[in-house]
């Protein structure tokens, strides 16, 4: 997908993938490292991201909180790719209004959380 988002990472590739990496410490090196989304079906980042994110709102850090792409199904690579493709643009309409979060499913196709 980088055609289309440009640059990406996974947890693995940060070193920060498995059991011992607490959520937020992922979440905070993303906003550190102002990355633009994290895409996660972990609903933990849900309450991090609604907790922190308008924290960080509040406090004038807005700029560095990166929307929460919250995928709540089981979908296979080519199907997920498919789905990033094909709502793009409200992603991408997502992360510069700084909506805090989005939904992306097979169903309802992506719309915004908070």
């Amino acid at each position: 997908l980088s055609d289309i988002f440009g640059w990406s990472t996974h947890v693995a590739a940060e070193e920060l993938a498995g059991r011992d990496t607490p959520d937020q410490d992922i979440w905070e090196y993303a906003c550190h490292h102002r990355f633009g989304a994290i895409v996660t079906r972990d609903t933990d980042f849900l309450h991090i991201q609604s907790e922190l994110g308008e924290k960080a709102i509040e406090d004038g850090q807005g700029d560095r909180v990166p929307l929460l792409v919250f995928i709540p199904e089981n979908l296979s690579t080519g199907l997920l790719c498919g789905m990033f493709r094909r709502y793009a643009a409200d992603i991408r309409g997502y992360m510069k209004e700084k909506t805090l979060a989005c939904q992306l499913t097979s169903s309802h196709g992506c719309s915004p959380l908070f």
